[in-house]
């Protein structure tokens, strides 16, 4: 439930940031993890506020809570997992999830 939720807020948010044709999510393996990536060809996060995003309450979007990515992330770490930010191959923002031991 836990990483639904939190693919189902990133997938939301890079469709109303980029072209839903930009939009895309990977996975692979890297060591005994699993890695989800979440790309889109929107405008990105600057990196000096990769990290604010995540704060509660802050949202960028008319209307938004600023629940969703705060939620997401409090709840892999808690999972022993975690989520980042980069810049994606297509241009704007990665999201990237890293799930401990396969994601199980």
């Amino acid at each position: 439930d836990l990483l639904a939720q939190a693919l189902l807020n990133l997938l939301r948010n890079a469709r109303e940031a980029a072209p839903v044709e930009t939009v895309s999510v990977a996975w692979r393996r890297a060591g005994g993890d699993v890695v989800i990536h979440v790309d889109d060809g929107g405008p990105g996060i600057a990196e000096e506020d990769r990290e604010r995003v995540f704060e509660p309450f802050r949202s960028g979007r008319r209307g938004g809570t600023g629940l969703g990515l705060h939620l997401a992330r409090e709840g892999l770490r808690r999972a022993g997992g975690d989520i980042v930010i980069e810049r994606s191959p297509a241009g704007g923002a990665r999201f990237a999830i890293r799930l401990p031991g396969g994601g199980g």
